[in-house]
């Protein structure tokens, strides 16, 4: 998310600083985590002022168009090169899930 709004690029290392605290179920509220907070809120509420191109969010194009999926039965999925890739064949894979896993 960093890449797709505008200025959030350093304001993940705050939060993360405040949820690996010493206790897990709390966490003090330092001015610096308060003002971390109000810039997120400020963020989100300017994100249609500034939008950023998905130009930037996604550098190039992919490789290999892909989707994979499971359910209590097994695992499943494919990948399909794109116009890009050297590699020209498409891939297709299942795997049934032991009975202990079902």
């Amino acid at each position: 998310m960093a890449l797709a709004i505008h200025s959030a690029r350093y304001l993940f290392s705050v939060l993360q600083q405040a949820l690996t605290a010493r206790t897990p179920r709390h966490f003090h509220i330092s001015s610096i985590l308060r003002q971390a907070l109000l810039d997120w809120v400020d963020l989100l509420h300017n994100l249609t002022v500034m939008p950023v191109p998905i130009a930037l969010t996604v550098p190039h194009a992919p490789h290999y168009w892909a989707a994979s999926d499971a359910s209590g039965i097994g695992l499943g999925g494919f990948w399909l090169p794109s116009s890009i890739t050297q590699d020209t064949q498409p891939c297709a894979w299942r795997l049934p899930l032991p009975d202990s896993l079902q």
